[in-house]
């Protein structure tokens, strides 16, 4: 499933009861090498679920690296009745990146109903774009939906750290490695080796 820019249309929602619904509580997580997820949003899925075994005690930051964290939205539909044992519509996840709507790829599990919720899962990867105001909305028809309120940061990844400074040595143009990882070949740039004094020679290639 894609996430879409705009609200599907024609989607019927049927529910019971005088008190008006507003839109699903959204609660966005993000897995970690600690097998939890983080939550990063002020609203954590309800304890009605039974899903605490498996959020980190903990709330994480906004933050995201790109292309790199596996996210999962909880969209809780709450205490809603349906007419008989028709399923709840499916919500439509939409990513926002700077005001303008990101294709994203996300897949919904079926529909769960625990406690009186009607809730769904949606699990995507972080957007590959570097931005300081991503957002997360989920839409069922335009009576019921939510974009949910926090602020995110996507990060670019970080795989190596090397701090270079260049000089010239015997005429040639070099980087000596000062700190960190040395860049990769892939890069093209010229190896150097560092005798720890602050010099260096360009490495010869055979």
């Amino acid at each position: 499933m894609r996430a879409l820019a705009t609200l599907a249309a024609g989607v019927w929602f049927g529910c019971s009861g005088d008190a008006p619904v507003i839109g699903p509580a959204i609660s966005v997580m993000k897995e970690t090498a600690a097998n939890c997820f983080t939550v990063l949003t002020p609203v954590r899925p309800s304890t009605d679920l039974g899903l605490d075994q498996t959020l980190c005690e903990a709330a994480g930051a906004p933050t995201l690296i790109a292309g790199v964290d596996q996210i999962r939205l909880l969209i809780d539909y709450g205490n809603v009745h349906f007419d008989g044992t028709k399923n709840a519509p499916v919500p439509i996840v939409q990513v926002t990146a700077d005001g303008r709507a990101v294709d994203a790829s996300v897949t919904i599990l079926p529909e769960r109903r625990v406690a009186g919720h009607s809730y769904f899962v949606a699990s995507l990867q972080a957007p590959t774009m570097v931005s300081d105001t991503v957002q997360f909305a989920a839409a069922v028809n335009p009576g019921f939906s939510t974009v949910e309120s926090t602020i995110f940061r996507i990060k670019q990844p970080i795989q190596a750290v090397s701090v270079l400074k260049r000089s010239t040595r015997s005429g040639q143009s070099c980087s000596i490695l000062v700190a960190g990882a040395e860049p990769s070949p892939d890069l093209g740039l010229p190896r150097t080796v560092s005798d720890g004094t602050g010099s260096a020679e360009p490495e010869r290639r055979s």
